[in-house]
């Protein structure tokens, strides 16, 4: 009888002590909540609060994951993610926003796992093959990446960000015809994507077509940023529009100084156009001041030495190529014409 007594006193002992879910969920959520407090955060401590009263809803879950993971909180980001998941997997979302986690914090093999999963689960999700297209094409793994992108293509027709990175893997791969064909679609069915605009017209640049002076143009009138007013400029020097591109590369000096493309432009025009030796040499220098194995402008500027008759500097300047560069065949040959 003493031995019943002993083994119900247990067994009302173990009933009474909180389970190991219970000691768990107290524990992250004294962990939420001096996180929240560390970080002088309304947001997560109104999450927080909500959480302490709908302990079973996976979308204040969901939230508060998407906070931590711009906060950089990749471990609290995935247990919350991951709770949502186990709470409510109908929800493609939240498969998306672990993925993109992953994706955030370096863990590529977890991000493209979870992404594999969600085309199994939700085979209709055209955005999940988007990104999966996404990242074989950053391992460059292309006939995988065309894959993916084309599964989405399948699902909507008219998605103009597959078009876009259909025209990058072609262009990757070498086919520049269906490159462009892709970027053109991408800028039809989304006229706002300056990024396709742009790239289409690198394509024609490279083409030597002069197109790409008006999609840069156009590029250009949509968003003034340094990238945009280079390709407008280099387009401007290609097609010899020469007063006009250095206009354009003054404007960028005059909102980055030491940008060192739009320098060495600039000082070639001066140089192999204006025949003025002397100010092409100085910007040259210039950009050897803040990046000393510069090899092109130390090139550019000896070429500018020769012009000028100081054959002593730019035999010089040929030396310092070869020391930074050994063999460099156009310093070889400048240094064989002159010595």
């Amino acid at each position: 009888m003493q031995k019943f007594f002993i083994v119900l006193i247990f067994l009302v002992f173990i009933g009474c002590s909180p389970s190991s879910d219970q000691m768990q969920d107290k524990k992250e959520s004294e962990r939420a909540d001096s996180i929240a407090l560390k970080l002088n955060s309304k947001e997560l401590k109104n999450i927080n609060d909500l959480l302490r009263n709908q302990p079973s809803n996976p979308d204040l879950y969901y939230q508060r994951g998407v906070i931590y993971r711009k906060l950089g909180l990749w471990k609290e980001s995935e247990n919350d993610l991951k709770r949502a998941i186990k709470l409510d997997s109908t929800k493609v979302e939240y498969f998306m926003e672990l993925s993109d986690m992953y994706f955030a914090s370096n863990q590529s093999r977890k991000s493209k796992e979870t992404l594999e999963s969600v085309t199994k689960k939700f085979p209709n999700h055209a955005p999940a093959y988007l990104k999966l297209g996404e990242l074989y094409f950053i391992v460059r793994q292309y006939k995988e990446a065309s894959d993916m992108v084309n599964a989405a293509i399948r699902l909507e027709p008219d998605n103009a960000d597959a078009y876009f990175l259909r025209g990058n893997i072609f262009r990757e791969a070498g086919d520049t015809s269906r490159s462009i064909s892709s970027f053109q679609t991408a800028t039809e069915l989304n006229p706002e994507n300056t990024d396709a605009w742009y790239d289409l017209g690198l394509m024609y640049y490279h083409k030597k077509n002069p197109l790409s002076l008006e999609i840069f143009r156009k590029c250009l009138n949509m968003k003034k940023s340094v990238r945009n007013l280079y390709a407008f400029g280099s387009a401007l020097q290609r097609f010899q529009k020469y007063d006009d591109a250095l206009k354009i590369f003054d404007t960028i000096l005059k909102i980055q100084p030491r940008e060192p493309a739009a320098l060495f432009n600039k000082g070639a025009i001066l140089a192999d156009v204006k025949n003025r030796y002397d100010e092409a040499a100085a910007i040259f220098e210039t950009i050897i001041s803040f990046d000393s194995t510069n090899v092109r402008a130390r090139l550019a500027r000896a070429w500018c030495m020769e012009n000028l008759g100081k054959k002593k500097s730019a035999i010089e300047e040929y030396k310092k190529v070869l020391k930074i560069e050994p063999n460099q065949p156009k310093a070889v040959e400048a240094l064989n014409r002159l010595q």
